[in-house]
């Protein structure tokens, strides 16, 4: 059912889910050996509820949902790298919704302890370092420390190198790189870094040709780093191009 949310987006699909997932939960009581797997199942579902639906009282469970299955998880357990995992993101979502720093400094602890769970050849070591970086990347939206910017761009290049082209994450992996790139120039002013950034966007847009749902915001990424390209040089030639990629 979870997976047939993912595809249709019917709430009343994720909803059934979850009530399946509250009483697998039951039957799983305190030192059942499957109980860490049905906190973790209820915590991912409400966190894709939240995701709908905003509502805080939801996000407030799946943190609890999280630390719970944490908690049966210690330091040391093959496993803890998956709710470790699920309740940074939780805590990023807290962030997003508070602004206070100290949840997003405890969201951060975990990614990087979920990346030391996930050495190079991982599975899922480019999700982690994708994670790691887009938080380090709220960070220095608040910070403005250029140290934390520079670790968030070590880290997407990283997600980058692990996404070759014809990689279905290559585009967002893209993307996100290109957009602390274009970070860095607004405090560097290095238009080396400006191209750079430009580049990217451009592979970007060809991987969103005419009817990806994702072609609008790259047009207008690719927009945005022309525009400061013509502030930059002046170039009648940058300021068109910026024109015509506003237009579509």
């Amino acid at each position: 059912l979870s997976m047939q949310y993912d595809q249709s987006g019917e709430m009343h699909v994720l909803e059934e889910a979850l009530q399946m997932y509250r009483e697998a939960l039951e039957l799983r009581p305190l030192g059942h050996p499957a109980r860490d797997v049905s906190l973790n199942n209820l915590a991912l579902a409400l966190s894709k509820k939240y995701d709908r639906s905003g509502s805080i009282h939801v996000l407030e469970e799946a943190l609890q949902m999280y630390r719970a299955a944490l908690e049966l998880h210690p330091p040391g357990h093959p496993h803890r790298d998956s709710p470790l995992d699920g309740l940074a993101g939780a805590l990023s979502s807290q962030y997003d919704r508070s602004g206070s720093m100290h949840v997003l400094e405890e969201a951060l602890r975990m990614y990087r302890e979920v990346l030391e769970l996930r050495p190079p050849g991982h599975p899922h070591r480019a999700s982690s370092l994708n994670n790691l970086a887009l938080a380090l990347s709220k960070q220095y939206d608040r910070s403005g420390s250029i140290h934390i910017l520079e670790e968030a761009l070590q880290m997407y290049r990283e997600v980058l190198e692990l996404c070759p082209p014809g990689h279905p994450s290559r585009h967002s992996s893209l993307n996100n790189l290109a957009g602390a790139l274009s970070s860095q120039y607004d405090r560097s002013g290095s238009i080396y870094v400006l191209e750079g950034a430009l580049q990217m966007y451009r592979e970007v847009l060809e991987l969103c040709p005419p009817g990806n749902p994702q072609r609008s915001t790259s047009l207008n990424n690719l927009a945005v780093a022309l525009n400061k390209q013509y502030d930059y040089s002046g170039s009648m030639r940058d300021l068109e191009e910026a024109l015509q990629m506003h237009r579509e």
